[in-house]
């Protein structure tokens, strides 16, 4: 007996992509990464330049996070779009910080 005779086939799906920035800051990605020992990494990524931003975060609050994302945001610009995985990091009591 095949085993593939009892997995359900997945429904079509269409992939979206999102359109080539046009200029450094127009559109960023970031999240969290780890944890390695007892820090966590705040990473973002430039659509654009492919620009990598990582910062070693001990605590990933939203109150850090917000401070780190404002130092990044003074050494380069603010971005017109932020992508990011929901994380509890970002929003507080229901309305996103950002």
């Amino acid at each position: 007996m095949d085993g593939r005779q009892h997995v359900k086939k997945l429904p079509n799906r269409t992939v979206c992509s999102w359109p080539k920035a046009d200029y450094p800051s127009q559109r960023i990605y970031m999240d969290y990464a780890g944890p390695a020992d007892v820090y966590m990494f705040l990473v973002i990524v430039d659509s654009f330049s492919n620009w990598l931003e990582v910062k070693v975060m001990k605590s990933t609050t939203t109150y850090n996070t917000i401070r780190s994302l404002r130092g990044i945001f003074s050494r380069n610009r603010l971005p017109q779009v932020v992508l990011t995985a929901t994380s509890h990091s970002l929003y507080q009591k229901n309305s996103m910080i950002l």
